[in-house]
């Protein structure tokens, strides 16, 4: 069978269009999911968190990440706190790792794979744990106190993210089976 909107080959008994999210002529189906925030996902959120990632990444491996206003104090911070930059390469380094996991992530949802939204999830997690762990070497190594409000209010909203779209992503669970 093939799909009324799009024309992909669909299976006989799907009820909706696992490339356009559409629903088939199949009688089972009611109203058409909204593929909006899908697309936001894989055409803005991922190839954001891939170019932000690598500049993370690059601003810590260039050695510009400490600053007195224009001044850059950053081989002057190292110089008192030699473990800080190890700390700093690692967080670079899983920066580097999610910003190549992020571009397998999207590869998996723009195929419609069926495991893409668990490495969505995955995704979004991680994301959180690096920033978790790394404020809190941060803090261990240099004994200063790196939680602020903007900080909190980035963890708050990446727990709500991971909730909100495995629900979304639930609803819509029928469209990703290849």
């Amino acid at each position: 069978m093939f799909c009324r909107n799009c024309g992909s080959e669909i299976e006989n008994e799907s009820v909706f269009c696992p490339k356009c999210g559409k629903p088939t002529s199949n009688d089972k189906a009611t109203k058409p999911l909204g593929m909006k925030w899908f697309k936001f996902i894989i055409y803005v959120q991922l190839t954001l968190a891939f170019f932000i990632n690598l500049l993370g990444a690059y601003i810590v491996l260039s050695g510009n990440l400490y600053f007195d206003g224009a001044t850059n104090i950053t081989q002057r911070v190292y110089r008192m706190m030699p473990t800080l930059r190890f700390v700093d390469i690692c967080y670079a380094v899983a920066c580097i790792l999610l910003a190549v996991f992020s571009v397998y992530v999207r590869q998996q949802l723009v195929n419609y794979k069926q495991q893409a939204k668990y490495f969505y999830i995955l995704f979004l997690a991680l994301n959180l744990g690096f920033s978790l762990v790394y404020k809190f070497a941060v803090y261990l190594v240099s004994d200063i106190g790196t939680i602020d409000l903007i900080f909190l209010i980035t963890v708050i909203e990446n727990i709500l993210l991971i909730f909100i779209n495995n629900i979304y992503f639930e609803k819509r669970k029928h469209l990703f089976v290849n």
